[in-house]
């Protein structure tokens, strides 16, 4: 098969994912954990043809050509971006693996599962429209759909999912840490200018589009901010200024974080649907 030809069945394929982790996602919010279950092994076929999709193009061209081809024909649909960033992905654990014998990507998981079991705290815990709940799960969905956590939980195999997302395990408690001081904080200082860059919206989109948008921001606050004090990484003075709208963000973060860590509910929710 051409190139071309091998892209279009990887797209496709991840636009199959994608559906699958839209309904399932949403069987997860309304507690219908069955029907998440009944769904596992679909997706895990799918997600099998995707991963080996992949690893056909890998093996059969270089990262140049790839990538030529790839930004020649830019699409910005969820599914072209999704399949830019698995072979991303991709590509860094094939390094990993050739140079080290580990995955990469441990601790940018690790912030996904953190964040994952913060969304279904805060749909739980917290006040929402009905507007406002199924546009802050269209803001999870992009996150989720390339996050090799959330394709191996959604797959059933709890087990190596929590595992591919323990650093610990792939580099060692001491390298997971230094790493962390690093990661944490450029993702957090990402985080921030996001933050600082959607105010603007509060103007121009409705009301449930702007707090949903600010709901989502919120919770990816909460999930790094819980990671860097689990590790006992202390706040950096941050490269770019924090808002005002910012700064009310951030001490609300703070604040629920403090709340789900009362009752360990992030654990409770993500282990619960598989026991």
């Amino acid at each position: 098969m051409n190139i071309e030809t091998i892209i279009k069945l990887g797209i496709d394929s991840v636009e199959k994912e994608h559906q699958l982790i839209d309904t399932m996602l949403s069987f997860i919010e309304n507690g219908d954990i069955s029907k998440f279950r009944e769904y596992t092994d679909y997706f895990g076929d799918i997600r099998l043809k995707t991963d080996e999709i992949i690893d056909t193009l890998l093996d059969n061209y270089s990262e140049q050509d790839i990538f030529d081809y790839l930004d020649d024909n830019q699409d910005f649909r969820c599914d072209f971006i999704t399949f830019y960033d698995l072979l991303k992905t991709a590509i860094n654990n094939r390094k990993s693996r050739k140079k080290h014998n580990i995955d990469s990507d441990s601790m940018s998981e690790e912030y996904y599962k953190e964040l994952f079991g913060v969304y279904l705290w805060g749909i739980k815990s917290e006040e929402f429209s009905l507007e406002e709940k199924g546009i802050l799960h269209d803001f999870m969905l992009p996150s989720f759909t390339s996050s090799r956590f959330i394709r191996t939980y959604f797959s059933g195999n709890y087990k190596k999912a929590m595992s591919l997302s323990t650093p610990e395990i792939s580099f060692g408690r001491p390298i997971a840490d230094s790493m962390a001081l690093v990661e944490y904080c450029s993702r957090l200082n990402d985080i921030v200018n996001q933050s600082n860059r959607s105010e603007m919206f509060d103007d121009i989109e409705s009301p449930d589009i702007f707090n949903a948008r600010r709901k989502y921001l919120k919770y990816e606050l909460v999930a790094i901010t819980n990671l860097m004090e689990k590790r006992a990484i202390a706040y950096p003075v941050l490269p770019d200024e924090p808002s005002d709208f910012t700064y009310n963000l951030l001490r609300d973060a703070s604040t629920s974080v403090n709340e789900l860590n009362k009752d360990n509910t992030v654990r409770k929710i993500i282990t619960t649907i598989y026991y």
